[in-house]
């Protein structure tokens, strides 16, 4: 069985906290079903980034809200660039590709190092809470 593992984006301090075992984090799940993550006995308001399993091509852990820039093939000699966040919605992981079409994130990564695209693969920009501005294009 895969390790669950996430990053929590904090949205009182603007900052990431990864939570893994052995960090200074505990994990309660509530009458609602709703887990709430602890520092010091005390909630952190935040937004849960699922890990996808998955890594870039420098060996980064890709989670949900990442911004990924990718290549996919086309009908031309040049691939597409892609650069749209990761979104988990209905059990899987997505990255929008053009006129909103969307892909999951393993078949991105498996057209990224296809030799139609210099086996170039997908590296993570950012996330959409640090780096907002890469969405702007």
């Amino acid at each position: 069985m895969n390790e669950i593992k996430c990053r929590v984006w904090d949205e009182e301090t603007r900052s990431m906290l990864d939570i893994h075992e052995g960090s200074n984090f505990e994990v309660e799940v509530n009458a609602h079903g709703v887990l709430i993550f602890m520092r010091k006995n005390k909630p952190i308001k935040g937004v849960i980034m699922l890990y996808t399993g998955l890594k870039d091509r420098n060996s980064k852990e890709i989670c949900d809200g990442d911004i990924l820039k990718a290549y996919i093939p086309n009908t031309t000699l040049t691939p597409t660039e892609i650069i749209s966040p990761i979104i988990f919605k209905e059990g899987c992981f997505i990255h929008f590709k053009m006129n909103n079409s969307a892909m999951l994130v393993k078949d991105v990564i498996t057209l990224s190092n296809s030799p139609a695209c210099n086996f170039s693969g997908v590296e993570i920009l950012g996330n959409v809470y640090e780096n907002p501005e890469l969405l702007n294009n």
